[in-house]
């Protein structure tokens, strides 16, 4: 599968990945009873500046991930709509419009290479050429006749990917802005909550009593010195003696720590050392005993540095390419542009 230069991105609608497609005729604009041959379909999809992309380019880009995908999810997945009720579209139209961002991404980059001095190396161009080869391989007679795709043009496809790759993380290595291990700290904590509501048949919430809810308060106190006096007391047994439905561990950042359970609840939780417990704590869901287990923890605080540094690069890298793209492409409208 050919990398497609930033690659075909992922756009996550419902619980689906949306993967390229392209039906031999649907960037041509026929209709399903009109005949599309390669010599009506030869004709400009699209501009970029100056620069012309044409049906067998989109057809080449779409083709080397739609197989793919077919194979794994079947080809009934394009049918399948997506989004919200007051903007729905198939899997084939979401995906129409992020192929042909991607071939704009990546015709831009490869314009900004001069500026970046990237070229390829002739150990690159050899295996990106040996990769398109690849690819024309498994094109079949009829492929070719119906999209008009050469060789050629196989290898300037991944070529343009390839560069676009390099002038890509060439750009990012300009960006020395690095998310600090405090911005990125995931606290891990184990929640004995003494619930003071239940759910109704709807799954509402319902506040107990003030009766009900003074007896989960003396549990509340109680478990707590249990937990301050006793050794080695486990957790569970004290989730199973007052039957706590909704304690478990929790792994948050700081602004999710302080959303789930207040400012004023954030400052005790935070002062507290790894093992250490809080006193009761009372928030809208009922009384709370926070157990630290790992004010810093390590692995969730490396795995959340690196996703926020991903946010910060796509950050980085848009301010400068849509400034980009819209001096070569100017007020670019899908539906009225694309043919």
């Amino acid at each position: 599968m050919m990398r497609g230069g930033l690659g075909v991105k992922k756009k996550l609608q419902g619980i689906f990945i949306v993967m390229c497609f392209c039906v031999l005729s649907s960037f041509s604009g026929c209709s399903s009873e009109e005949a599309t041959t390669w010599e009506d379909s030869k004709d400009t999809i699209y501009k970029i500046g100056n620069t012309e992309v044409n049906y067998s380019e989109v057809w080449i880009y779409t083709n080397t991930v739609k197989q793919g995908y077919e194979s794994i999810y079947g080809t009934g997945i394009w049918n399948i709509e997506v989004g919200t009720d007051d903007n729905k579209q198939t899997i084939e139209e979401v995906t129409r419009e992020d192929i042909i961002d991607t071939i704009t991404r990546t015709k831009i980059l490869v314009d900004k290479a001069p500026e970046y001095e990237i070229t390829l190396s002739g150990e690159e161009k050899e295996k990106v050429n040996q990769q398109a080869k690849e690819f024309f391989d498994h094109l079949t007679d009829e492929d070719i006749s119906e999209c008009g795709a050469s060789i050629e043009l196989a290898i300037k496809v991944f070529e343009e990917n390839a560069i676009a790759d390099k002038v890509y993380a060439k750009i990012l290595k300009d960006n020395t802005y690095e998310v600090s291990e405090e911005d990125a700290r995931m606290t891990t904590v184990y929640d004995l909550i003494f619930e003071t509501y239940s759910l109704d048949g709807d799954g509402n919430p319902v506040p107990f009593s003030d009766e009900a809810a003074k007896t989960r308060l003396d549990d509340a106190n109680a478990a707590f010195e249990r937990l301050v006096t006793e050794e080695n007391v486990v957790i569970e047994d004290i989730v199973s003696q007052y039957s706590l439905k909704y304690a478990s561990e929790h792994t948050l950042s700081y602004d999710d720590m302080e959303q789930e359970y207040g400012e004023k609840a954030c400052s005790v939780i935070y002062s507290l050392e790894d093992g250490e417990c809080s006193q009761v704590i009372k928030t809208d869901y009922g009384y709370h005993i926070i157990k630290m287990i790992a004010s810093t923890d390590e692995k969730a605080t490396d795995e959340n540095r690196k996703k926020l540094n991903k946010v910060n690069e796509k950050k980085y890298f848009n301010e400068i390419y849509d400034k980009w793209k819209k001096d070569a492409m100017g007020s670019f409208d899908y539906d009225k542009d694309i043919n």
